[in-house]
């Protein structure tokens, strides 16, 4: 289904999108880190990098705001920030049913808006 949809979206929309692997693609579009698509069959996970934290500093700010960003997903659309071992912070959506190409071309537009909002929101100026 992955597939499918990718090869849609890049037709309609000029992208060329990486196959990273059978079930896994990246798209990598201006202004937004990549964007890696992960099929479920049925459904499908998106999953992006927003930014960094160090782990020397005193972050306990950064991880209380995201936290209640993802209480209840209100401040991430029903999307979820997280955390790396290699200290990145991720920003992940998943929706558990297939979805037609205009349903995904939503999904996707949606999970844009709130990965782009919260690498500015997050990514010091400067720090870019």
């Amino acid at each position: 289904m992955l597939t499918y949809l990718v090869e849609e979206l890049a037709k309609r929309h000029a992208i060329t999108p990486e196959e990273v692997d059978k079930n896994h693609y990246a798209l990598n579009l201006p202004d937004i880190p990549p964007v890696h698509l992960h099929d479920l069959s049925p459904g499908l996970l998106l999953q992006g990098e927003i930014g960094y934290f160090d782990p020397e500093a005193d972050q306990e700010d950064l991880f209380i705001h995201l936290t209640k960003a993802n209480f209840l997903g209100q401040g991430t659309g029903g999307g979820a920030l997280g955390l790396t071992p290699t200290h990145s912070i991720t920003f992940s959506k998943i929706t558990l049913e297939d979805l037609s190409i205009s349903q995904f071309e939503d999904f996707l537009e949606d999970y844009l808006n709130y990965l782009h909002y919260w690498k500015d929101h997050i990514t010091p100026k400067g720090d870019e």
